[in-house]
């Protein structure tokens, strides 16, 4: 098989490889594939061929465009919200800062999972002890993993 069809062949693996990193993001195992047979294409055209600066310099410009379009891909999806969680400890509040200690009211029945109302905003939140009825004080315990954690809130002075 000649130089130049192993150059070709290389940038057609690199290709398709760097495609489906872009549309398929996975932990990198085609992105890195891509980019060394582009490393290989390069090598490979600058040892034995007579144009290896031509097969380096497009070997450039794909990585380069590769990269600029993976950026655009992941920011886009960044900004809608389908590729990456913003925090894993915050739950979705609407933009209130929930801490532990925040009083609420249940909105349905935690058994154990239910809604609660925290300053006016519902939130789902799972009951750490049994379950409660609707209309019950909580009080937010933990935030883990994107999940409001509450138990039922006893007033000073209540066992």
């Amino acid at each position: 098989m000649s130089a130049d069809t192993i150059i070709v062949l290389l940038l057609c693996v690199a290709l398709v490889m760097l495609l489906i990193e872009l549309f398929m993001p996975d932990f990198g195992v085609c992105g890195g594939i891509g980019i060394l047979s582009l490393i290989a294409a390069a090598v490979t055209g600058i040892r034995f061929t007579t144009y290896g600066l031509a097969i380096t310099i497009l070997c450039i410009s794909m990585a380069v465009t590769t990269v600029f379009a993976v950026y655009r891909t992941l920011k886009s999806k960044r900004a809608q919200g389908t590729l990456f969680l913003d925090d894993v400890d915050k739950p979705d509040t609407g933009g209130i800062a929930l801490q532990p200690g925040t009083i609420g009211v249940t909105l349905t029945s935690m058994r154990p999972i239910g809604t609660v109302s925290f300053r006016g905003y519902k939130s789902d939140a799972i009951c750490e002890h049994g379950t409660l009825e609707e209309g019950v004080k909580v009080i937010l315990t933990r935030i883990s993993a994107g999940k409001a954690y509450v138990e039922l809130y006893k007033e000073e002075g209540e066992n």
